[in-house]
Parts: C-alpha cells; sequence; structure tokens
C-alpha cells in the first residue's frame, strides 16, 4: 500500500477532531455506529471498488435489488447522489470508518 493511499488516514489519525468533524461533514448520518449503517458502507465501498452495483450485489452475494435499494438509502443519508462524489474519496471515508469503530461513534451528528 501506497503512502498516496493512505494519506488521509493517516492525517485524521494525528487528530481525532478533526477526524469526528472531517467524518461527520463528509458522512453525516451515514457515519453512526450502527449495524445499517455498516452494511451502507460496505454496499458503498463494494459498489465503487466494482462499479456497478450488480458486480457489487455478486461480490456481497445479495440480490441485484437489495444492493439497488442500499445505495439509494446511503444516498438519502449522505443528501446527494453518489455519482457525484469522489470514488476513492468516498471508499477510502467508509474504510476509514470501519477501520476506526470507535471513530463512528464520535463522528456521529448529535440530535
Amino acid at each position: 500500500m501506497l503512502q498516496s493511499e493512505v494519506g488521509l488516514e493517516i492525517l485524521l489519525l494525528r487528530d481525532l477532531d478533526m477526524a469526528k468533524r472531517f467524518i461527520q461533514a463528509e458522512l453525516g448520518p451515514l457515519a453512526l455506529d450502527t449495524r445499517d449503517n455498516e452494511r451502507l458502507r460496505e454496499t458503498l465501498d463494494a459498489s465503487f471498488r466494482f462499479g456497478s452495483h450488480v458486480a457489487a450485489a455478486e461480490y456481497l452475494q445479495l440480490h441485484e435489488h437489495t444492493v439497488r435499494n442500499r445505495l439509494q438509502k446511503a444516498e438519502q443519508l449522505l443528501g446527494s447522489s453518489i455519482r457525484e462524489r469522489s470514488t476513492e474519496n468516498c471508499r477510502s471515508r467508509c474504510g476509514f470508518v470501519e477501520s476506526c469503530p470507535d471513530l463512528a461513534e464520535r463522528a456521529a451528528p448529535r440530535t
């Protein structure tokens, strides 16, 4: 793995308060540490990684409609189309939350 591939994570791990604000701003309610959100982040990651909901469904061993529904739900939580977001940046953010589960709860927006 190259430093350029983990640069964002390195910076965020150095300042957890900044990481919290960044993740909250980028993922909003999708950053909440819930099982449903974990599934949505995993589905987003697979969709970006494989380039389509069909390939993501095969990888996740789910029906295409399930993946499509999850992606629509993720878009609702993000407040924008996933097509408008940078693939690598979104994958990185979703992966970062998964690799730092204690950060997910701290990054959760307060209601």
